[in-house]
């Protein structure tokens, strides 16, 4: 029997749609960050997962950036973070502020970082929904590099009452390293408090992007509340199994966002 020429066109039509709405597993892997990497940007204040040196700040972060023709912008917006007795520490991640409704920067994600289990917590606020994993220790290699990095003391001064000291990492890229038909140098100038193990402050020059600075305000050197640490009842809960990638430097986790990463406190 000869099945009419339509009808063939039909099945494989169908065929072809069947194939469109198959189900696909999609794996997703989460990467541990580990230390000795010279950050590309700054998303908030590095927190070392330290004992006995507990506080809660606002951590104000600026980008300020002109282009060609002389136009300025600038966005703005803060973080709360805080780290307890225990070493166990809170970044918040918020949106710009609009400079136009003046709101307050809409809370995106929160990770908590316990170094007592070595377990990392990202809670993301707008979905209520929360993933966890223990963080491994990696691997240590040595990295390739095309950059030449130098460092400079800048002196010593004081921010929010506590003594800082100053240095100046400059970074350059011989042409090509970066697509760059020129040297290009990145400059970063940190304010290291030994009291907190933290920079108070932290300001990178680099030419793509304008200039990012991260200014810890409104200090407190107190025991935080321990809900901060703690997973609300309303956050559904996944726990996640991954492998740490190879890490460039020590590779000893801390309480940090992954950025900012610093090959010895204080210094990018």
């Amino acid at each position: 029997m000869r099945v009419p020429l339509r009808l063939v066109v039909l099945l494989l039509a169908f065929c072809c749609a069947r194939a469109g709405f198959s189900q696909s597993t999609v794996t997703s892997t989460v990467s541990t960050p580990g230390d000795g990497r010279i950050a590309e940007w700054m998303y908030g204040e590095h927190i070392p997962a330290v004992s006995g040196l507990p506080f809660s700040a606002k951590v104000e972060l600026e980008l300020v950036n002109q282009l060609q023709d002389g136009t300025l912008i600038t966005h703005k917006t803060y973080n709360l973070d805080a780290r307890d007795h225990l070493g166990r520490t809170r970044n918040e991640a918020r949106n710009w502020i609009n400079p136009v409704e003046g709101a307050e920067p809409r809370l995106t994600r929160i990770e908590l970082y316990d170094p007592s289990t070595r377990t990392r917590t990202n809670l993301f606020p707008l979905t209520k929904t929360a993933r966890q994993w223990t963080v491994g220790s990696p691997v240590t290699t040595a990295a390739p590099s095309t950059q030449t990095v130098s460092k400079e003391n800048i002196g010593s001064d004081s921010i929010e009452g506590l003594p800082v000291r100053g240095v100046r990492i400059s970074q350059t890229y011989p042409p090509g390293a970066l697509g760059n038909d020129r040297p290009l140098t990145i400059v970063t100038e940190s304010w290291y408090s030994e009291d907190l193990k933290i920079n108070l402050l932290t300001k990178r020059t680099d030419p793509r992007y304008g200039v990012q600075t991260v200014r810890v305000t409104e200090l407190a050197r107190q025991e935080p509340d321990a809900a901060l640490f703690a997973i609300s009842d309303e956050y559904k809960l996944f726990k996640e199994t991954v492998q740490p990638p190879p890490a460039q430097g020590s590779g000893e986790p801390d309480g940090a966002l992954d950025n900012n990463e610093e090959e010895e406190p204080g210094l990018p």
